[in-house]
């Protein structure tokens, strides 16, 4: 849910609310995002264009000082009676010349002079002195000429004769174009935006940073694909660019963190045992944390132990041992539409670790927890022994690299994330009902006062999507998993000797046992993994070319209309195969010890970026300004969800905006409301505010932006800036 911390400067410097610091490295909504300025993304590929543009070799580089010459002369002018006016005089050269190199095309072409009119007013006939100055200035090859002659008189009678005579010999393009052509030519555009403000895989470029640490970023890390590609004057110049054009324009105040300004630690966790104490609540949750003696919590299979699903046994493999032996259950999967779904992949997973089950009967008081690498927290479920009635908690942490803002995608990314932990803390549902990190849009989808359920919605056999060694998609899975790990790299607290042993079909049972077997918009797994295979030869292994499935389709259709959450993708795998494999090689570089933390790219960006609106990572692009907003915001902005907290302000049913009282919003005060929302659609990716959430939900393209916005101004009936030409 939340990105990390080492991009976070911005807000260190300008926000010191309590708690920031300790949750900035994982807490980004952008992203953000992941792994320094850029993201190192498979992005910018095309040809090898490491060559340096025509004209940067021998000419000034943007933001050094230009040459400029100047020298005076004297000229006597000759009185003359009358007033005249000489036309505009224009020469130049009919032959141009153009050289293409590094993807930025450069036009050469002759000087070119232009005179503006010389006015000259004379009344009588003194001595005239004149004093003109000739000014050249060149600039990465373009040389500008400016003559500004001045005559005046002082005697009885003055004469002013005013000539400015400008000649430009155009040797390339001019700075700002040539360094935006460059920009785009080395295709960083494709991850980070023509206008720097980032997209579906990296982040906006506003960072407060110097040129010298852009031109190292660049120079060994970008693009990923081929980092040798812009070195020297390439990777200055775009620096410049990049530090001229994008640095410092982002937020004033950009707060990427979701939970800035809570409490943490102690004190927070005081907070969430008081509130399980009034309603005399009976969970694991409160049993480990609220008791005199309260755990220390320094690892993820620390906070395993305070939760009674540690695994005590290593050595107890096989699949029908899952869940044996003193062992909790537990299951991976590849894909996701929880608030990590856009970082779950094969060789990120999802691990779900839980109270093993009891057949397909009740367990009162089991606990889930999920997990995902990348992100400083854990979520968990508890069930009340009691009532069996569900709770929600966010388990919160830090690492030592989060104090500095230095954590890279080694200590995010890689078994580093689950030990050595600096600080735990807290959070319940109550706490975070109004945030983007929302547990009860989900889990609790008709509103306060209904039911609370688990969500597994590839519920049935064969489990689309987890990993399970005797299925064809888990199997493939599995090895693009094992691929990266290798067999002896524990994850998320699971020993890697029992990894293979994971099991859907546990979870399935503790989903059932528990009476949550009718899940909302059911993702039917057989029908449509056969559907799949049947139009695309080689899935589940391989899906470069995408399967379809009719049955995938009408569920698609609920969510597209707002009626159910995102639902999963319907090939088994969301990988994007050229990605996924460099992803890998790097990964297993860093495990043998040949690629440093600090260069290990961000391996979660995987996904095959043509079908994230299918992923539930974008929207339908074919829908229209309505279809926009209800897809994007419907699952958050509707009527069932709590209609007292801020957020149901705004409302998909814009005649159903809440006034937090009861009531609903009209006229202006409607309609100021859908200009925020406006606002906040075109805030940048890592800002918390941005809808939709981009770190957690759909993210929007400019085209979506756009009829996002002139739908929502043409339902207003009062003038509001935002709809303003």
């Amino acid at each position: 849910m939340k990105s990390h911390r080492a991009q976070r400067l911005l807000l260190a410097q300008t926000n010191n609310l309590p708690g920031q610091r300790l949750r900035a490295a994982s807490l980004r909504a952008s992203a953000v995002l992941l792994s320094s300025l850029f993201a190192l993304t498979a992005c910018g590929g095309g040809a090898n264009n490491s060559a340096q543009s025509a004209d940067s070799a021998a000419s000034t580089p943007i933001g050094s000082t230009p040459t400029t010459t100047a020298r005076a002369t004297t000229t006597t002018t000759v009185p003359v009676t009358t007033s005249s006016l000489i036309p505009v005089s224009t020469t130049a050269a009919p032959t141009t010349s153009t050289t293409t190199v590094s993807g930025v095309t450069t036009t050469t072409a002759p000087a070119v002079t232009t005179t503006v009119p010389a006015i000259t007013t004379t009344t009588l006939a003194p001595t005239t002195t004149s004093v003109p100055a000739i000014t050249t200035t060149t600039v990465r090859g373009t040389t500008t000429t400016t003559v500004l002659a001045v005559t005046t008189t002082s005697t009885a009678a003055t004469t002013t004769t005013a000539t400015v005579t400008t000649t430009t010999q155009r040797t390339g393009t001019t700075p700002q174009d040539a360094s935006a052509a460059l920009f785009a030519a080395q295709t960083c555009d494709t991850c980070h935006s023509a206008n720097g403000l980032g997209t579906l895989v990296g982040p906006a470029l506003t960072r407060q940073a110097t040129i010298a640490e852009l031109t190292t970023i660049i120079e060994t890390r970008m693009p990923p694909a081929d980092p040798t590609r812009c070195v020297g004057v390439c990777a200055s110049d775009l620096a410049s660019y990049i530090a001229a054009s994008f640095t410092g324009k982002g937020s004033s105040v950009l707060v990427t963190d979701p939970l800035a300004g809570f409490a943490t630690g102690t004190t927070q966790i005081d907070t969430v045992c008081a509130r399980m104490a009034a309603a005399n609540a009976s969970n694991q949750v409160r049993t480990a944390f609220c008791g005199t003696a309260r755990p220390t919590i320094t690892s993820l299979t620390d906070l395993q132990s305070s939760l009674g699903i540690r695994f005590t046994n290593p050595t107890l493999v096989g699949r029908g041992n899952n869940g044996q032996g003193g062992n909790p259950g537990f299951a991976l999967t590849g894909h996701s539409t929880s608030l990590v779904s856009r970082f779950v992949s094969a060789i990120n997973p999802r691990a779900i670790i839980f109270t093993p089950p009891n057949a397909r009967n009740p367990v009162p008081g089991f606990v889930t927890m999920g997990f995902t690498r990348g992100d400083q927290f854990a979520e968990i479920t508890v069930s009340d022994r009691t009532t069996r009635a569900l709770s929600y908690f966010l388990a919160a942490f830090t690492q030592a690299c989060t104090a500095t803002n230095s954590c890279t995608q080694g200590d995010l990314l890689s078994p580093a994330i689950e030990r050595n932990w600096t600080s735990f803390t807290l959070y319940d549902e109550s706490d975070l009902k109004n945030t983007i990190l929302d547990c009860l849009q989900c889990h609790q989808t008709g509103g306060p006062g209904t039911q609370k359920i688990l969500r597994m919605q590839e519920l049935p056999n064969p489990w689309t999507h987890w990993f399970r060694d005797n299925r064809p998609g888990g199997i493939a899975l599995f090895n693009d998993f094992r691929a990266a790990h290798g067999t002896t790299e524990d994850y998320a607290g699971i020993p890697a000797a029992l990894l293979n042993s994971g099991d859907p079909a546990r979870l399935e049972d503790v989903v059932r046992g528990n009476g949550f077997g009718n899940q909302p918009n059911l993702f039917n797994s057989p029908r449509i993994e056969a559907e799949v295979q049947a139009s695309s030869a080689g899935q589940p292994a391989n899906n470069n070319v995408p399967g379809t499935s009719a049955t995938w389709n009408g569920i698609y259709q609920v969510s597209r209309a707002g009626n159910a959450i995102a639902v999963p993708y319907h090939d088994v795998k969301i990988t994007d195969s050229a990605k996924l494999t460099a992803m890998t090689q790097a990964y297993a570089a860093f495990r043998a010890g040949n690629l440093a933390a600090s260069d290990l790219p961000n391996i979660r960006q995987v996904a095959l970026d043509s079908r994230a609106f299918e992923m539930g990572f974008a929207v339908d692009p074919t829908l229209d300004g309505r279809g926009v907003i209800v897809e994007a915001c419907t699952q958050c902005h509707n009527s069932r969800l709590d209609q007292t907290i801020s957020r149901s302000r705004f409302n998909v049913d814009l005649a159903r905006m809440s006034d937090l009282a009861g009531g609903v919003l009209a006229g202006a005060l409607r309609d100021q409301e859908m200009g925020t929302a406006i606002r906040r659609l075109n805030l940048a990716l890592e800002d918390v505010k941005k809808m939709p959430p981009v770190r957690f939900f759909r993210s929007l393209t400019p085209s979506d932006i756009t009829k996002a916005k002139q739908y929502l101004c043409t339902q207003v009936t009062t003038t509001i800036p935002e709809c303003v030409p």
